[in-house]
């Protein structure tokens, strides 16, 4: 009897895979045989699934940021007051524990990739986009005064700024200055 393979599931292992090797290594380390070493694997079956390396980053960025998308999606979608919806999106981006200093290092590493591939680069721009648009209502609700669009770019380069910080150092210290600063932040827009 032939054996089941969930692809899915299996494309999910590799995506992993890479997170690990992204977060622990950094750009340097991220290759297709590290990331089968990761995934206990050969190289083969990476290349099955994805047909180059930047395929398998865009693939693992794209479902990190899925992830968080689905996150703060859940956040906005909660009847809650919306200052207080903008410090739960704080909490749950901030790499303040090792989910999220993974997908912050993750970022990073991204970033680093997008720098110099156009493609990347756009999906950056995309993700961005999509993150100051879903921010337009939230900060509308806080002070129908707001540049939402301004205010969207501001609160999203803090954060990034911040994530970046915690990410490369995460001291007690740091996350707690991160989050400080952005609390404040948030607390000024009202």
């Amino acid at each position: 009897m032939p054996k089941i393979v969930n692809h899915d599931d299996r494309r999910r292992e590799l995506i992993e895979a890479c997170w690990t090797v992204l977060s622990k290594h950094g750009v340097e380390g991220f290759s297709l045989r590290n990331v089968a070493a990761a995934a206990k694997c050969a190289t083969g079956r990476i290349t099955h699934y994805f047909a180059n390396r930047e395929e398998l980053l865009l693939a693992a960025i794209a479902a990190s940021l899925d992830d968080i998308d689905a996150r703060t999606s859940d956040i906005l979608d909660k009847d809650c007051p919306p200052l207080e919806k903008l410090l739960l999106i704080v909490d749950e981006v901030l790499p303040l524990d090792a989910l999220r200093l993974r997908e912050g290092r993750v970022w990073m590493a991204f970033w680093n990739f997008a720098s110099a591939n156009p493609l990347l680069a756009e999906e950056n721009d995309l993700r961005h986009r999509q993150w100051y648009a879903s921010l337009h209502p939230v900060l509308e609700a806080i002070n129908s005064k707001l540049d939402t669009d301004f205010e969207a770019k501001v609160f999203v380069a803090l954060m990034n700024g911040l994530v970046v910080q915690t990410s490369v150092h995460p001291t007690p210290a740091n996350r707690k200055m991160a989050r400080a600063t952005l609390k404040a932040h948030v607390q000024g827009l009202a």
